[in-house]
């Protein structure tokens, strides 16, 4: 049986993601980091990781994303603030938090899917929901007071509004460069 690494997803403007690469090169210039970035046409926040599912649920869960969206309408999100997880003292991801308008919204879309994607054999997130951009994952960590200074400096920064008017289904390959993203299906709210 074959498989296909999978996640759902809210795509970013290349408007904020060009804005989030500005920071990332603002970045590599402080506290000696070894960082893999996440290119800025790559860039998105995650709903529902999948993981890995057989090809021929992909049309199911299609379906079941277009169901779970029927009632959304488009909405807005900002792009604002980086931050890390777990936190600025080991840092292993550099993000940008997502806001959405109105408030709640992700974080409901990301449980209904939770809950609407079991029956096709896939697990429920047991972590709360964080809505974010990840911008960097951190390979190595040198300087923790630059790097803290860095993020603190940038709490209050804004990349960007956007009208999100759809949801991807994504698929995820690994490569030696990171991650590589593709469209698998566009889902119209």
């Amino acid at each position: 049986m074959r498989t296909i690494r999978t996640f759902i997803a809210v795509p970013i403007s290349l408007k904020i993601a060009s804005r989030l690469e500005r920071a990332q090169l603002a970045c590599r210039d402080v506290a000696r980091l070894r960082v893999s970035w996440v290119p800025p046409e790559q860039m998105h926040v995650t709903l529902k990781f999948l993981g890995e599912i057989p090809y021929e649920t992909l049309p199911d869960v299609t379906r079941t994303l277009e169901a779970a969206t029927r009632e959304v309408k488009p909405f807005r999100i900002r792009v604002a603030r980086l931050g890390t997880f777990p936190d600025s003292e080991s840092p292993k991801v550099i993000w940008a938090g997502v806001e959405d308008e109105p408030a709640g919204l992700l974080a409901t879309l990301a449980e209904t899917l939770n809950h609407e994607l079991i029956p096709l054999g896939i697990r429920r997130e047991r972590r709360p929901f964080s809505a974010h951009v990840t911008v960097g994952r951190v390979k190595r960590f040198e300087d923790p007071e630059g790097f803290e200074r860095f993020i603190r400096r940038r709490k209050q920064n804004e990349y960007g509004k956007q009208v999100i008017e759809e949801l991807h289904l994504m698929s995820s390959e690994m490569t030696s460069s990171g991650s590589h993203y593709d469209v698998v299906a566009r889902v119209r709210l």
